[in-house]
């Protein structure tokens, strides 16, 4: 998958799916919301973390489940 397609994918999950995937990424972010923004809009290590494991969650649906 290239760095677009996972930007893309990232784009395209819902604000629920986005905290979900932070929440498995145990950033010790208290707040999950953190992560419910745009791809371009986060943090740089949030953007790393997202290119690192985007290729494993599931879409469309809910991210529970996929061992991320």
């Amino acid at each position: 998958m290239t760095t677009e397609q996972k930007i893309s994918k990232w784009n395209n999950l819902t604000a629920t799916q986005k905290s979900e995937f932070g929440d498995r990424m145990i950033t010790h972010d208290t707040n999950l919301q953190a992560w419910q923004k745009d791809f371009n809009d986060l943090s740089e290590s949030k953007k790393q973390k997202i290119l690192n494991n985007i290729e494993n969650a599931s879409m469309p649906g809910t991210l529970i489940g996929t061992g991320i």
